[in-house]
């Protein structure tokens, strides 16, 4: 092996396993760490065994997609890069082995990228996950010219055929205990009783109202408009819940400290960050409603509080609101149709025995 190839072995091996074990560490969850470990070293072992194993044949991609269940998207798909370019060092293949162990192992974390409790299916993705690995492997084969053997065909289909099998058989039970765990932690997340916003209702006061109300319209304009409910609700309970963190950092860092120490779920960790800036660019639904519906109850409280006796024109205040926000990025630069724009907006006009209760 030329040294130029060791020396990017190397490199290769270091800069993935040191990725994972930085996405691993954060992980507080004692059972999820020990389980992903465990599915660490089984990889490992597989990896390291490839020398004495027929080529293709070790089904790293499923136990990778095993580690996603109890880690995260991030911390498997470099976990996958590790094991490949290990397996590669130590079984002395080529470039085209280390590419379809890692494209071919995308593609089945792909395939489970978001599970969901309620439709959970293992066939379809795992039939997928077959399908695109012959073809990626018969890719490889046509663009490096390797010549067709009964080994160089049989191998790899024996290779996609175990990780098949092992994701149909241990992925159920592993896959829906995950999911529990999750919908659990939703709920939890969803809940106004919530330690977090109690903390919050303790230390700010007024920032929990403003979270507790914007987070109910919130959830009402995204019933109407087909946005996720669940993950709008949540962006504006926790928005900026790093207010609980003392320090002279900015509010969407520690709020984005705050809510990956407390574990939250991926997509709801990135939805928040969007919210606050802290990963600006394009904006979803969900972030956008939560913007416009916080700026909503925000200004009904202000002009209750300013001028207590008068009464409140909700269709000309909301007709400001838009007025002024609707050039702003989180709108320009959003998932908002024209269409859904005008559902938010006759959505807000009709809540307004809601927002008497807000005096």
């Amino acid at each position: 092996m030329q040294l130029s190839v060791i020396i990017c072995n190397v490199v290769l091996i270091a800069i993935s396993f040191l990725t994972f074990l930085m996405s691993w560490n954060k992980f507080e969850d004692k059972t999820a760490k020990n389980n992903s470990m465990t599915c660490a070293v089984l990889g490992l072992f597989l990896a390291m065994a490839s020398f004495i194993a027929p080529e293709f044949v070790m089904p790293m991609q499923a136990i990778v997609l095993i580690l996603r269940f109890y880690t995260n998207f991030a911390c498997a798909a470099s976990y996958l890069i590790f094991l490949s370019t290990v397996s590669m060092a130590t079984s002395y293949e080529n470039g085209v082995y280390f590419l379809y162990c890692v494209i071919s192992g995308m593609i089945l974390l792909i395939c489970f990228r978001e599970p969901n409790i309620d439709d959970f299916y293992v066939r379809r993705p795992t039939i997928i996950f077959a399908l695109c690995s012959i073809t990626v492997y018969t890719s490889l084969v046509v663009l490096n010219d390797i010549s067709l053997t009964p080994e160089s065909v049989m191998f790899p289909l024996i290779g996609i055929g175990i990780n098949s099998l092992i994701v149909l058989i241990a992925l159920p039970k592993i896959a829906h205990s995950y999911l529990f765990t999750l919908e659990e932690k939703w709920r939890k997340l969803c809940d106004p009783e919530y330690e977090l916003l109690l903390e919050l209702k303790k230390k700010n006061p007024v920032e929990f109202k403003y979270a507790i109300h914007s987070a109910y319209l919130t959830d009402r304009v995204a019933e109407r408009i087909g946005a996720d409910r669940r993950m709008a609700k949540s962006c504006a309970y926790y928005k900026h819940i790093g207010l609980l963190k003392n320090g002279e950092e900015p509010v969407k860092d520690k709020t984005a400290a705050l809510i990956a120490e407390h574990e939250f779920p991926e997509n709801l960790q990135e939805l928040i960050n969007q919210y606050t800036g802290f990963d600006s660019g394009h904006f979803t639904k969900e972030s956008s409603i939560t913007y416009i519906c916080t700026e909503m109850i925000r200004s009904i409280i202000r002009f209750n509080n300013e001028r207590p006796n008068e009464h409140i024109n909700y269709d000309a205040l909301i007709n400001l609101i838009f007025d002024r926000i609707m050039n702003k990025p989180i709108i320009t630069d959003s998932d908002l149709s024209f269409r859904d724009i005008k559902i938010i907006r006759m959505k807000l006009k009709e809540e307004r025995l809601y927002y008497d209760f807000l005096r």
